[in-house]
């Protein structure tokens, strides 16, 4: 069984004032910084292979500080697990946003969840591929992890926290979630 841990990156400027970053490249601030060395001690119970992040250098750099902190390696930086990309709407709040682009739709640019899903999925088969019966932690991003568990868990997913660990297993081809947003994910009864 192949067992990856989705960390989503911790905090930037962007993310506290709520600004859409999507494939900006958004640094952490100092927060975040401290939230991805206490998220160490949320891994420190499982023996961690290695780990992988997306580039953006948020989740490049809370990588860093996990992999120092496990005594593990970065294996590599995925550009598929690069954050949905808002267009034109990147670094304004979602208000502004919505009051520039009324209608509901897509904003000019932007990546569609579907896309997001596919290439999320993609990603974790590629990861289970490459890293069979390891432990791996992929860091990335709020709404590419949120559409990978939606997915999985066949139900949505409302938001995913900075630096929240959810964990996916996959055996025989098969994924399943274990724990979303830092706690256990209850198995459904019938």
């Amino acid at each position: 069984m192949t067992t990856i841990a989705l960390v989503r990156h911790g905090q930037t400027d962007w993310n506290a004032t709520d600004r859409l970053q999507g494939s900006s490249d958004i640094p952490l601030n100092e927060f975040g910084r401290e939230q991805a060395r206490q998220t160490v001690r949320k891994l420190t119970g499982a023996q961690w292979d290695g780990i992988v992040s997306s580039p953006l250098s948020r989740a490049a750099e809370t990588a860093d500080i996990l992999a120092a902190g496990l005594h593990t390696e970065v294996y590599e930086r995925m550009p598929e697990l690069i954050e949905r990309s808002y267009g034109e709407a990147e670094g304004l709040t979602l208000q502004e946003a919505k009051n520039r682009w009324p209608g509901g739709g897509l904003f000019p640019g932007q990546e569609s969840e579907e896309e997001v899903t596919a290439r999320g999925m993609k990603a974790i088969d590629v990861l289970a591929g490459r890293h069979p019966g390891q432990q791996v932690v992929a860091v990335g991003h709020g709404t590419w992890i949120r559409v990978v568990l939606s997915t999985i868990l066949g139900t949505p997913v409302d938001h995913i926290l900075n630096t929240a660990l959810s964990e996916i297993n996959n055996d025989s081809g098969r994924w399943a979630a274990t724990i979303v947003n830092n706690e256990p994910v209850l198995p459904a009864h019938s």
